[in-house]
């Protein structure tokens, strides 16, 4: 369940990038929200705007995705692992997190966990975020499904049997 804030606390939405409809309708609410603050001068600053979405998918992933965890020359693909890392995409700072034991309800299972949290700065006044903010999370929905997709090899892409375009 979605936690919404003002003031300092953090407005949060947990979505996956499978679901871009999805997005396109909460990316609407947040806007409509988001506005109606700055139109009632409730929101004087921001600090940063950020995307987290996170997939439990079935099995141990390690070896099917494009990246590894090698110790000693060694790479692990054994239950339970899993990798931290940070780096910058496009403007927009990854937080990337990946595991072959996803704890889902307080229980570790044998599934496996691709949480990714892209975040843009700001840090200036609600003026200068009211310009570029749409601009910002469309860009971090971007890379967020770039670093999941660029993560999955294609042979994990088949197992969840994609559909590419749209039928009119």
């Amino acid at each position: 369940h979605p936690a919404k804030h003002i003031g300092n606390e953090v407005s949060e939405r947990k979505i996956s990038p499978f679901f871009w409809p999805w997005f396109i309708t909460e990316f609407h609410k947040f806007n409509r929200i988001t506005v109606n603050g700055y139109e009632k001068n409730i929101i004087d600053e921001v600090e940063r705007i950020a995307l987290r979405t996170y997939d439990v998918l079935e099995g141990n992933i390690f070896g099917r995705v494009n990246a590894e965890l090698t110790v000693n020359g060694n790479t692990l693909t054994s239950t339970p692992s899993s990798f931290y890392t940070e780096f910058d995409q496009n403007n927009t700072h990854v937080v990337l997190n990946v595991s072959n034991a996803a704890i889902v309800n307080g229980r570790r299972t044998e599934n496996s966990l691709i949480d990714i949290d892209c975040t843009h700065d700001f840090n200036c006044d609600s003026n200068q975020f009211f310009v570029s903010y749409k601009e910002a999370l469309e860009n971090a929905h971007t890379v967020n499904k770039q670093v999941f997709f660029g993560l999955l090899k294609e042979d994990l892409v088949k197992t969840y049997n994609p559909e590419y375009g749209y039928d009119k």
